[in-house]
């Protein structure tokens, strides 16, 4: 092995030496040595000790794509590496659909175009990919955003790929956060009653929960009490495949409010997995925000080392009087929660929006000091359940609130720092600072 690492510097050495000689890029002073050895058998310290290069040639001109100017073009040149200038040049159609791409904030100024291309090009050297939330986070806009306060989407996933906890496997903490039905017997075990009840479990048109029932779907459906249930995908996410369940008296059963019918439930249900439990019915106060969904707070705890603590939380509520569900990519919008005081930040926000809006549209309750039932009680509840998911280094908490408390639907092993940082702005700084807490 080092063997091989001493023969690759010296070829960097002696490429190094050939571009200060003649004036080319490192690369294409090593592209030359390569071609010298592959072509004519010549090594690199013969090319070299008998100036086989010509210190007067030189490299093909880099032609400037269609859509960058030359001022800009000089721009780039002047403020980036040699190397990173060509990429530039080469991703010129990626770069320029970012910069190009609608500003989501059309009444603040835009920054320069040669600036906003050397933000992404800056991005892409520090992280590998361009940020295609660039203009969605409003870094585009002057005097408003700084791009090094954002926490690039995969750097928190990749903390949680890998075992911190001394033998701890991840992987099987994480089958919970993917498997509900999974994650609801766990619960039941370890705290009973922190989780909805569940009632059926279906599989590709079985019923597997109750064990050997022998029921047919419709059978179950007309054997569950009077009263409201929600219906999911076991492995579902982004809020799909969800039904709101109305038992009404005799046979009626009424589907997402009457939208869908029982022969449409039942083609999902023989297509699929799918489990139906007791109906979350929240708390008024939340229902004051938005009383046709269940809103859900979304609190995400990092432990990193032998304390869990909490990065960020917000709420999520639909948007819309027909919708039932507040799911982001839905349509529904979400607000950023004060962590010390559990009370409502100023702006609600969605995917694909700019600025956002100071109420509901639907009820009109104004976002800014609205206050959390149950706030001491949820922070304490997560911090703690953490250390049951010790594998985990990253949990989303999805909750819902009753009038008699806090009630958790599921968790995510991987949650959205999109609709985080939208809501509470970048938030790298306080990852960092978490990353180092005890």
């Amino acid at each position: 092995m080092s063997s091989v690492l001493t023969k690759a510097r010296r070829i960097h050495d002696r490429a190094s030496y050939v571009a200060k000689e003649t004036g080319w890029s490192y690369f294409h002073a090593l592209g030359e040595i390569r071609r010298a050895k592959r072509e004519k058998g010549i090594g690199s310290r013969d090319y070299v000790k008998k100036r086989l290069y010509d210190p007067k040639s030189q490299p093909k001109q880099l032609v400037i794509p269609e859509g960058i100017s030359s001022e800009e073009a000089a721009y780039l040149k002047e403020n980036l590496s040699p190397s990173w200038y060509r990429k530039a040049l080469r991703d010129s159609k990626i770069l320029l659909g970012i910069v190009d791409a609608d500003s989501y904030f059309p009444d603040r100024p835009r920054k320069p175009r040669n600036e906003r291309m050397l933000d992404n090009m800056l991005w892409r050297k520090k992280h590998g990919f361009y940020n295609k939330l660039y203009n969605e986070f409003g870094l585009d806009v002057a005097n408003f955003r700084n791009q090094d306060d954002y926490i690039e989407r995969y750097e928190y996933v990749r903390y949680n790929s890998a075992p911190h906890h001394g033998n701890v496997i991840p992987e099987r903490y994480r089958m919970m956060a993917i498997n509900k039905m999974w994650f609801y017997s766990y619960m039941q075990a370890i705290c009973p009653g922190l989780t909805p009840k569940m009632i059926y479990v279906f599989r590709d048109g079985d019923v597997i929960l109750p064990y050997e029932s022998g029921m047919s779907i419709e059978d179950a459906l007309r054997k569950l009490p009077e009263g409201t249930y929600a219906c999911k995908q076991l492995n579902g996410a982004f809020g799909k495949g969800f039904y709101r369940v109305d038992r009404g008296p005799g046979d009626e059963v009424l589907l997402n409010n009457g939208h869908d019918s029982i022969e449409d439930f039942i083609n999902d249900m023989n297509h699929g997995s799918y489990i139906l439990q007791d109906f979350v019915h929240q708390h008024p106060a939340i229902s004051k925000l938005c009383p046709n969904s269940v809103n859900t707070v979304r609190i995400v705890t990092l432990r990193y080392h032998k304390k869990a603590h909490v990065f960020y939380a917000l709420l999520r509520m639909a948007s819309r009087a027909d919708s039932s569900v507040d799911n982001a990519t839905q349509g529904g919008t979400f607000v950023g929660i004060d962590e010390n005081t559990g009370k409502l930040m100023k702006y609600g926000h969605y995917f694909y929006r700019g600025e956002g809006e100071t109420a509901h549209p639907v009820t009109g309750t104004v976002y800014e000091g609205y206050e959390i039932p149950y706030w001491d009680q949820i922070m304490k509840m997560v911090v703690e359940l953490h250390e049951y998911f010790r594998g985990m280094v990253i949990i989303g908490w999805d909750i819902a609130l009753t009038e008699n408390g806090p009630v958790i639907l599921e968790i995510n092993s991987k949650p959205c720092t999109r609709m985080a940082q939208l809501a509470h702005g970048g938030l790298q700084k306080k990852w960092d600072s978490l990353k180092n807490a005890q």
